[in-house]
């Protein structure tokens, strides 16, 4: 796997922004803190920026395969942080469903794991842990007031939408 630092995808976010957690703390940021820089910028990159697996391996000379595994475990160590030991696997489907909770994979690899999540229960309720966690991990971002020409301009794009 490529080494290099996951301030990537310049084609995607010119400057991307490294996230700073507020100074109150919760379980799930610093389960986040305890992971290596490089760990929590591929996190970044994909909660925060939208990159998939794919799109990560293209900017940073990796395989996607790599992408994903590193992904996958990532999400997997900080799961295990915060939830109970019998409900942490670990295993390659528990890898695939962490991706999917993280929008992290391509069309063909969510079609299959959206398959698999209709037909086996036990697999949803795996799933909407790691949901919760994604959710967990967006809530971390601390809340911006937008300067009020900005705050101007995205009410009117928002009219513009609805209209």
């Amino acid at each position: 796997m490529a080494t290099g630092s996951f301030a990537l995808l310049p084609m995607m976010n010119p400057t991307p922004a490294r996230w700073s957690p507020p100074a109150a703390t919760s379980s799930t940021r610093v389960a986040f803190e305890t992971l290596a820089r490089r760990q929590q910028r591929l996190l970044e990159a994909v909660v925060f920026e939208g990159a998939t697996c794919t799109q990560l391996a293209r900017a940073s000379g990796a395989t996607a395969t790599d992408i994903r595994h590193e992904l996958g475990t990532t999400m997997l160590a900080l799961y295990a942080q915060l939830a109970p030991a019998d409900r942490v696997d670990g295993g390659a489907v528990d890898a695939m469903l962490v991706l999917r909770a993280l929008d992290a994979l391509d069309a063909d690899e969510t079609e299959l794991i959206d398959v698999m999540l209709l037909h086996r229960p036990e697999l949803q309720r795996i799933y909407a842990g790691y949901e919760e966690l994604v959710g967990e991990l967006c809530a971390c971002v601390p809340r911006i007031t937008p300067a009020p020409r900005v705050l101007a301009q995205l009410t009117d794009a928002i009219d513009d939408d609805a209209n």
